[in-house]
């Protein structure tokens, strides 16, 4: 396996920062609308020509700048092999060839082989992703998720929704209490479960160590406050779930701040974090993902009950639809809208936007899991019409209840308000494109998603409500968020109802096939799929009919 360090020059992986336009003016490329800031007030003073352009990543003005540059050089490309003919495509075949074998050489090379002598020299294996004095190195081959890791997810949906089910038979305050200490020592056993992969091949004996000291202090709390008379002990369990949740950001800060020290712990410092494991990015989000959407599972399955009417469709059955769209909505939000046309994700944004995309995490679930838990039982309850009771088996018949609790009223509506408000958290926290002609910036979505959070907070306030009206008016908040969401982030120059984006299509071509397709494709010709598979002699045909 070999491992290549992010900021290696090879273009291929890596964004172009500069450019050069094809009458000599400068474009110089920001990732965020910081750096375009910060960009402009530093170029001003070194270039004052004032010969130059600063593009947004992505942005249209810098998609034309790279499409004018391109243009240029296949204009003058198309000219050296008009005036060069047979000389210039035996010089494209072998630069081709080069590109190739150098490929392969940066993944055989020794200087791989050395690097990954020198991280088991230290205890470690340069098998994942690490920072090595300011330098991430990382493994050329992407981790994915295993099998067995989806498999503990599955564990630790059922040990939460066993949580979330008895915080709903017991809607008081203690109650509460008991979810959110036993769901947030869950929730750090996943997390650490999750880092423990990401950082297996990384773990020295310091870092074990720190983990341990961390992990036993944690353990002496929780023990301790076993001997304290409630509601003293609460003060040590709240300690204590501070320390599980919040402990390891303590070695980050110290590995990334360690230079503010007194220059005689500088020293120490350099050499204990001289070797950091970094996420994986693409393995925690992915992780997360599935994690959410097993959670959104959870709550599709907590409205599954057993109707013995002859004809079933009735409250219960609206109920449980209601809720269904409900997930269906959350779900839309959290995975279509705010995780597509993401610029900057929070995690590679900045250390602060991290640690908010991760904390933020815990409250969103736990609320939807709450919320997802009490709804089973506004589903089940015979408060309003058409909810015969004998029309449920015994079973489901023995949970049902004639008057909704009003904490179970605070429960559901308020953890639907707070995940909707930890979704606009998280959401803030990423960088998102903006395009021309949107109907809606985000800003202006977020604000109407807070309201509707602060909406659904206050819903059990009014008490008159049945459970068919309660569910049915969260339901309908909820897709109201979804319909703002999908209409301020289409265009205005696009259709709401179609996606009017062309399909594109890959294949892999020999050079004279591929140029033959790029040629026939810029003159508006049509080429027939079955041309590009033909033999050498129907080939030589082919390209003198696109000639």
């Amino acid at each position: 396996m070999s491992t290549t360090p992010t900021t290696h020059h090879h273009l291929n992986g890596r964004k172009l920062r500069n450019l050069l336009r094809p009458n000599g003016r400068r474009v110089h490329i920001a990732n965020t609308p910081e750096e375009h800031s910060r960009l402009r007030q530093s170029l001003a003073g070194i270039e004052p020509d004032d010969n130059f352009d600063i593009y947004l990543h992505g942005s249209p003005e810098h998609i034309d700048a790279v499409r004018e540059i391109h243009d240029h050089h296949e204009q003058k490309r198309t000219e050296l092999r008009e005036k060069h003919g047979n000389l210039y495509e035996e010089f494209e075949s072998i630069h081709l060839q080069l590109d190739t074998l150098a490929a392969e050489l940066n993944r055989v090379n020794q200087h791989n082989v050395l690097l990954d002598a020198n991280f088991s020299k230290f205890g470690y294996d340069a098998h994942l992703k690490y920072l090595h004095k300011g330098l991430i190195w990382r493994s050329s081959e992407l981790e994915e998720v295993q099998s067995f890791e989806l498999f503990v997810d599955l564990l630790y949906v059922g040990i939460i929704g066993i949580v979330g089910d008895n915080a709903s038979e017991n809607p008081t305050n203690f109650g509460l209490l008991k979810f959110i200490v036993t769901f947030t020592i869950g929730w750090k056993m996943w997390s650490d479960f999750t880092f423990t992969i990401s950082w297996l091949d990384a773990d020295d004996i310091f870092r074990r160590l720190a983990v341990i000291l961390v992990a036993a202090i944690s353990c002496a709390l929780w023990i301790g406050s076993i001997h304290v008379d409630y509601p003293n002990r609460l003060a040590i369990v709240w300690i204590a779930l501070v320390l599980d949740i919040f402990g390891h950001g303590v070695v980050i800060i110290i590995s990334r701040r360690g230079q503010a020290l007194h220059p005689r712990y500088q020293k120490h410092i350099g050499r204990w974090f001289e070797f950091f494991p970094a996420i994986n990015i693409e393995h925690k989000t992915e992780r997360t993902n599935a994690f959410v959407t097993l959670v959104f599972g959870y709550s599709v399955l907590a409205l599954l009950y057993q109707n013995r009417a002859t004809y079933g469709i009735n409250a219960f059955f609206g109920k449980a639809v209601l809720g269904l769209i409900q997930a269906f909505c959350f779900n839309w939000i959290y995975f279509e809208i705010d995780g597509w046309n993401v610029h900057t994700h929070a995690i590679r944004r900045h250390i602060a936007s991290s640690m908010i995309w991760n904390t933020f995490h815990l409250p969103f679930i736990m609320s939807y899991v709450l919320a997802g838990a009490c709804l089973s039982k506004l589903v089940l309850a015979h408060d309003c019409r058409d909810t015969n009771r004998e029309t449920l088996t015994e079973t489901y018949a023995d949970r049902s209840e004639e008057e909704i609790a009003q904490g179970l009223r605070w429960f559901y509506s308020a953890g639907l308000g707070i995940a909707l408000a930890c979704m606009c958290v998280i959401s803030m926290s990423h960088v998102h494109k903006e395009f021309e002609g949107q109907r809606l910036s985000k800003n202006v979505r977020l604000i109407v998603r807070i309201a509707v959070a602060i909406v659904l907070i206050c819903l059990p306030l009014a008490e008159s409500l049945s459970s068919l009206q309660l569910v049915s008016t969260t339901t309908g908040l909820v897709a109201l968020v979804l319909t703002i969401e999908l209409y301020g982030s289409t265009s205005v120059g696009e259709s709401f109802w179609r996606d009017g984006r062309r399909c594109k299509y890959w294949t892999d071509c020999p050079i004279k096939r591929s140029r033959a397709l790029q040629e026939a494709l810029k003159s508006g010709g049509e080429v027939k799929v079955e041309d590009l598979g033909l033999g050498d002699l129907q080939r030589k045909e082919y390209m003198a009919a696109a000639a």
